[in-house]
């Protein structure tokens, strides 16, 4: 329930590098294999015109989760991500899955 509302403000960090390029020290994108490594944190918070988010004072709180995804661009046509995010205010979650076609980089 902490995710209704009809107003909403969220914000994301994030970091992304080529996966090859970590390892070789160079930071240039799809020379050889068009592979990205990325880590991110998202926070948010939903609130209605009858209540307020915390940063307003009011009883709302944010909603935040971190993780960290993989994408590839497969033959120059569709790069496909794989992520995994876990919430970080849902104690006993698990890590979610995701495989999605995304778009270019």
């Amino acid at each position: 329930d902490r995710l209704m509302g009809s107003r909403v403000a969220v914000g994301n960090v994030e970091v992304r590098a080529p996966l090859l390029g970590l390892f070789r020290g160079e930071l240039e994108y799809g020379t050889y294999v068009p592979l990205e490594v990325a880590a991110f944190f998202d926070a948010g918070v939903a609130w209605s015109s009858d209540s307020r988010p915390s940063f307003a004072g009011g009883e709302r709180g944010l909603v935040r989760s971190y993780g960290a995804a993989i994408r590839g661009n497969i033959l120059g046509f569709v790069t496909l991500e794989l992520s995994a995010a876990r919430a970080i205010d849902r104690a006993g979650r698990p890590w979610k899955w995701q495989l999605g076609m995304v778009q270019g980089f």
